[in-house]
């Protein structure tokens, strides 16, 4: 995989591995546990963040409290790098789905990073151009897709992005969430969710083993070519 990981992936905060020896000799580490916000809407933000372990992602609320996630963050995820060089506040809010290591590398010290390395400069802009493209791909599918395909559609995002070949009967999905999550990730609510993850385990496409979900190579293939648009 490449400093960047792979990029223009729905749902997937590309990986910027460059940043990682920066944020582990010159960073300050902090844990959050699953569930705490680690940074919030209008903050205004003084440092640039660095994914070591663990999971988060994007949020998104509305004015009516409704709750949308266009992104997840993996391991060697970047984020809050606009708003530190544009010096405006965060317009979405940033959440631990685990308990998850970040660093954060203060803003003079990724300014003196990029001086000693430009490359870094160069992964900072396709980190903010891929992430951007992403959440628009996942907020798109929201018009494109209905529910069950969006369900799938996350599913196999999140095997791509870990470039599983889909050669086993059933694929383990890597990221263990709640269905009020999944439902956040893909424009829906819980009930539908549940409902949708429901029929597709009647008709054997679906298994879910210690609250862990597998999904059938042959319901992901039957959708490949639509999510390859």
């Amino acid at each position: 995989m490449n400093s960047m990981g792979l990029g223009n992936i729905p749902w997937i905060v590309p990986s910027c591995y460059n940043w990682r020896e920066i944020a582990q000799k010159k960073g300050v580490s902090k844990e959050y546990p699953a569930g705490c916000t680690i940074l919030n809407q209008g903050d205004v933000v003084q440092n640039l963040y660095y994914v070591d372990k663990g999971l988060a992602r994007f949020v998104i609320v509305d004015a009516g409290g409704k709750a949308r996630a266009p992104g997840i963050l993996f391991p060697g995820s970047v984020f809050g790098d606009g708003p530190l060089f544009l010096g405006e506040p965060l317009t979405i809010n940033v959440q631990a789905i685990e308990t998850s290591l970040i660093y954060n590398i203060s803003k003079e010290t990724a300014y003196r990073a990029i001086n000693d390395n430009p490359q870094l400069a160069v992964d900072i802009i396709c980190n903010v151009t891929l992430k951007f493209k992403s959440a628009i791909k996942s907020l798109g599918s929201q018009s494109i897709f209905n529910p069950k395909e969006r369900l799938v559609y996350f599913w196999y995002s999140l095997l791509k992005y870990n470039q599983s070949e889909l050669m086993e009967e059933y694929n383990k999905i890597p990221v263990n969430l709640s269905h009020q999550q999944l439902g956040e990730f893909i424009g829906t609510n819980r009930v539908t969710v549940c409902r949708i993850i429901n029929s597709l385990k009647k008709i054997g496409c679906v298994r879910v083993v210690n609250n862990e979900i597998y999904v059938s190579s042959e319901l992901l293939k039957e959708y490949v070519d639509l999510f390859e648009y």
